[in-house]
């Protein structure tokens, strides 16, 4: 052989030689940077190979691994397992059976959660020993535990929550994932009928609100990711209709993709009953506010109190007052009534919003440039803060009061004046001498005098002749 030869020969070889170093340099590096503890024996149960891994989660001594009896290595480990006598059976099978495969989870004394699979090592097709892995699934194990754990408390709150919680696909119209076991106690249809169909929400929905809550764009559907909130009627299962508060989240993972709705349905059906008996309760009451004949005057506390707007004013103020509501309302009682502190109503109003306690104000007569009379006003507190004053126009009962006063004074008067004409009339009937003719002008002396009367006449009535004789006359009479 030529010099020549034996050089390329050699170099040949070199290459080789470097070729299999790096290769299992690269194998071993494979081998030791794996997550897995890799032991790998040949058909003779001789260790061919283990990592660094293997080691160091079954804790086995240096000196077992180096007398390379991968049998009597694996039933170290297996010594560690709660239940070892199940893995051994398996390791025997598969020494009788090398061409097959396993996968088994496996769970150390304590606590440690560990996959173990192998399969046969073959080399051409033909099979040379067999690999063990072995991962460490602990932390994984006990994540997912926690997270059910955290699932079925979530959903023992949700269930005990008094409404309806529920997901439903971001991607697919109306198609529910989840939907809480109070539905059937609310709606009387059982999850599984909420499940069965995307459309199911649709049908049962009142036909009166669907337009509406197209208009509003179902919360699967929805193209943003703004949040969805209604409140519309459904029918339950017996027929009746039901009024349903939904609002609904698109969830987003990490990266922002729509991942599902989660939403929440309330009963709302006693608020709708209770808000439609406050409308027909305040219907009611505004026909009553507007058609009552006493004035009725809302005031709004400003300024802590200090001082107060006029927030509603009816009918029948307008009438009493001469001025229309447009023009007071919004205003400060100040000055639409000028005259409201001097009048005294003022520091009532204050004291019945400071104390809540109602007052009755005594009547009396208020007075500005613009409108004077008598009032009676009674005052209470409503539930919103605002003062309610109540009042009637007594002008016309004062001026009555004060007519008849006046007329009683003037009969007293009269009344005085007639005794006086008695007790003159019977001085004068005492003079027996004198005749009836005379009598009857002293008589018609006294009246001159005492009434002021010039033109007047003095009957006499005669019981024997039942007649009426006129007995003295002054004037045309």
């Amino acid at each position: 052989m030529s010099k020549a030869m034996r050089a390329s020969e050699d170099r040949l070889r070199t290459q080789a030689r470097e070729e299999i170093e790096t290769s299992h340099s690269l194998l071993e590096a494979a081998i030791e940077s794996t997550a897995d503890g890799l032991l790998i024996v040949d058909r003779n149960k001789h260790i061919s190979r283990f990592n660094r891994k293997f080691k160091e989660l079954w804790q086995i001594p240096a000196e077992v691994l180096q007398e390379g009896d991968g049998e009597k290595t694996l039933a170290y480990a297996v010594e560690l397992l709660k239940n070892p006598a199940a893995l051994m059976d398996r390791v025997n099978y598969l020494y009788a059976h090398p061409s097959e495969e396993s996968f088994d989870l496996l769970e150390s004394k304590d606590g440690m959660t560990v996959e173990c699979y192998s399969q046969a090592q073959r080399l051409g097709g033909r099979i040379v020993g067999r690999v063990w892995s072995f991962r460490d699934i602990t932390a994984r194990m006990q994540a997912e535990q926690a997270r059910a754990k955290s699932e079925a408390e979530l959903r023992a709150l949700v269930e005990q929550v008094p409404a309806v919680i529920y997901t439903t696909s971001a991607e697919k119209t109306g198609m529910p994932l989840y939907i809480s076991p109070q539905v059937e106690a609310m709606t009387g249809y059982t999850a599984a009928e909420w499940m069965q169909s995307p459309n199911f929400w649709n049908e049962i929905v009142h036909p009166d609100d669907r337009e509406y809550l197209l208009e509003l764009e179902n919360p699967s559907t929805h193209p943003t990711s703004e949040p969805f909130r209604a409140e519309y009627r459904i029918i339950k299962k017996d027929g009746c209709e039901m009024w349903i508060r939904d609002e609904a989240v698109l969830v987003h993972d990490q990266e922002g993709r729509r991942l599902f709705w989660q939403g929440i349905m309330h009963d709302i059906s006693d608020k709708k009953r209770a808000e439609q008996a406050q409308r027909e309760s305040e219907a009611r009451f505004r026909q009553i506010f507007d058609n009552i004949s006493s004035g009725v005057v809302v005031y709004e506390a400003v300024k802590g109190g200090k001082d107060f707007k006029i927030s509603n004013f009816n009918r029948g103020a307008e009438t009493i007052e001469k001025i229309s509501r447009q023009e007071v309302i919004g205003n400060l009682v100040s000055k639409a009534f000028p005259g409201v502190k001097e009048f005294g109503l003022f520091e009532v109003i204050q004291r019945v919003w400071a104390t809540g306690r109602p007052e009755r104000f005594p009547i009396g007569l208020y007075k500005d440039s613009r409108v004077s009379g008598w009032r009676d006003n009674y005052l209470t507190r409503l539930p919103s803060g605002d003062v309610l004053v109540v009042y009637d126009d007594v002008t016309e009962r004062k001026l009555a009061e004060a007519e008849l006063s006046h007329q009683t004074e003037e009969l007293r008067r009269r009344n005085e004046e007639l005794a006086r004409l008695y007790r003159a009339s019977g001085t004068l009937m005492t003079g027996a001498a004198l005749k009836e003719q005379e009598q009857a002008e002293k008589i018609i002396e006294v009246v001159q005098r005492e009434f002021g009367q010039d033109n007047c006449s003095l009957f006499i009535a005669r019981e024997e002749s039942n007649e009426l004789v006129r007995l003295a006359v002054v004037g045309p009479y």
